[in-house]
C-alpha cells in the first residue's frame, strides 16, 4: 500500500498545522494617550482699497492631546502555536481615531505685525488662529512582523517599521475678540501614509491577553486645499484683512494599549530569559535603529 505521507515534507505538515493552530486576535484599544503637535507659517494681509496689500508672515506651534478609540489586529500562535513568544508577533491591522476636546491655538495676536489701520470698525488686536482637527486616524497601511522578545514571566517586547497613513480633517478659524469665530470658507480632509516606527510589548495571563502599541513620532504635511483658501474680514471704507496659512506640519505620536480575552497564555516556565537563540540581538539592533530613525526624524 502506497505511504502518500513520505510525499509530503515534514516542514510543510509543521507549517499547515501551525497556522491552523493559530488565530489572530482582536485588540480594543483602551487606556491610550495620542500627542499631535502643529507648527506652521501664517500669512496675514492687509488689502487698503487705495494702495497696494501689505503682508507679513508669522510662524506659530500648538500641541493637542486626545484618547483614541480603535482596535489592533495580532496574531501570536494563540491558542496552540505560541511556542513560549516563539511564533513571534504579526500586527495584521491597526486603526485608531482621535477626537479632541481642545482646539489648536497657532497665534495669538495674529496681526500684530501689519502696521496700525486706521478707521477700522474692528479692532483686530489680540485676534487669534487656531486649527480645528477632527476624526484623526492613525491607520497601519500593511502587516508588520516582529520577533518576541522575553522580558519577564509571560511579558514580550517587539518593534518594527511600516507604513502608516495620519488622516483627518482640519478646519482653520480666526477668533477676533468681541466677535463671532470667522470660519474658513470650507474645512478639509487630508490623507498622508508615512513611514512608521511601532514598538511595544506582549504580555498576559491565564485568561487574558494585553497588546501595547507605541507610535514614534511620524511627521506628515498635509495635503488639503483648505490651506489655501483665506480667511478675509472686511473693514468698510479702508479695505480688507486676511489670513491663510503658508505651511503646516503635524506630528503624531501615541501609544496604544488593548486586551483581548479569547485567550490566556501557556504556562510560563520560569521569569527568567530563555536561552540566546539569535532573536535577542537581532531585535536590540532592530530597536537600536528605530532609535537612530526616530532622533533623525526630530533633527529634521
Amino acid at each position: 500500500m502506497p505511504r502518500f505521507r513520505s510525499a509530503i515534507p515534514a516542514g510543510l505538515l509543521w507549517f499547515a498545522a501551525a497556522a491552523a493552530a493559530a488565530d489572530p486576535l482582536d485588540y480594543p484599544i483602551r487606556g491610550n494617550v495620542l500627542t499631535v503637535v502643529m507648527d506652521g507659517e501664517v500669512r496675514v494681509t492687509y488689502n487698503p482699497l487705495t494702495s497696494p496689500p501689505i503682508s507679513h508672515d508669522t510662524i506659530g506651534a500648538a500641541n493637542l492631546i486626545g484618547q483614541p478609540t480603535g482596535e489592533g489586529v495580532a496574531d501570536v500562535g494563540l491558542p496552540l502555536s505560541f511556542m513560549g513568544g516563539g511564533h513571534g508577533l504579526l500586527l495584521a491591522a491597526f486603526d485608531a481615531t482621535t477626537q479632541f476636546s481642545g482646539q489648536g491655538l497657532l497665534l495669538t495676536d495674529v496681526f500684530a505685525g501689519l502696521p496700525p489701520i486706521p478707521g477700522s470698525p474692528i479692532p483686530l488686536a489680540g485676534a487669534a488662529f487656531l486649527l480645528q482637527i477632527a476624526d484623526l486616524e492613525v491607520t497601519l497601511d500593511g502587516p508588520l512582523s516582529s520577533s518576541l522578545v522575553r522580558t519577564d514571566a509571560n511579558q514580550f517586547s517587539w518593534a518594527g517599521e511600516a507604513p502608516v497613513t495620519i488622516a483627518g480633517t482640519l478646519a482653520p478659524v480666526l477668533l477676533i475678540p468681541g466677535q463671532a469665530p470667522i470660519p474658513a470658507p470650507a474645512s478639509g480632509a487630508f490623507s498622508v501614509s508615512a513611514p512608521g516606527a511601532l514598538l511595544g510589548a506582549f504580555s498576559g495571563d491565564d485568561v487574558s491577553t494585553t497588546l501595547d502599541v507605541g507610535l514614534e513620532p511620524v511627521e506628515v504635511t498635509p495635503d488639503t486645499d483648505v490651506l489655501t483658501q483665506p480667511i478675509v474680514v472686511q473693514l468698510g471704507a479702508v479695505g480688507s484683512v486676511s489670513v491663510v496659512p503658508n505651511r503646516l506640519r503635524i506630528r503624531v505620536d501615541g501609544s496604544f494599549t488593548g486586551v483581548n480575552r479569547q485567550y490566556g497564555l501557556p504556562p510560563s516556565r520560569g521569569g527568567g530569559l530563555p536561552p540566546a537563540c539569535g532573536i535577542g540581538p537581532e531585535l536590540a539592533l532592530l530597536m537600536a535603529a528605530l532609535g537612530g530613525l526616530s532622533r533623525r526624524r526630530r533633527a529634521a
